[in-house]
């Protein structure tokens, strides 16, 4: 599925950017490292992988197409692509 993934507040920088838009093949799950891959920030021809820490907690938004997803020291917003 294709998501955005947002950092809201975090305790660390091991994520280089704010927001990573990408390709995730699974939901966030309680107890698992979200993951997704992006194209790469320095080469065009290469593949970002991305993975949280383990999930904590998740919450569905209203909107149906956002999650709050958190993890020990981070919040994110993960946003599905619509339709």
């Amino acid at each position: 599925m294709n998501v955005t993934l947002t950092k809201l507040s975090n305790n660390q920088n091991a994520l280089r950017t704010k927001e990573v838009t990408g390709v995730a093949l699974a939901a966030p799950e309680v107890g698992k490292p979200f993951t997704l891959y992006a194209q790469s920030l320095t080469d065009p021809d290469a593949v970002r992988y991305v993975s949280t820490s383990p999930v904590t907690r998740i919450e569905p938004l209203a909107s149906g197409y956002q999650t709050l997803v958190a993890t020990e020291n981070s919040l994110y917003l993960v946003e599905t692509e619509q339709g």
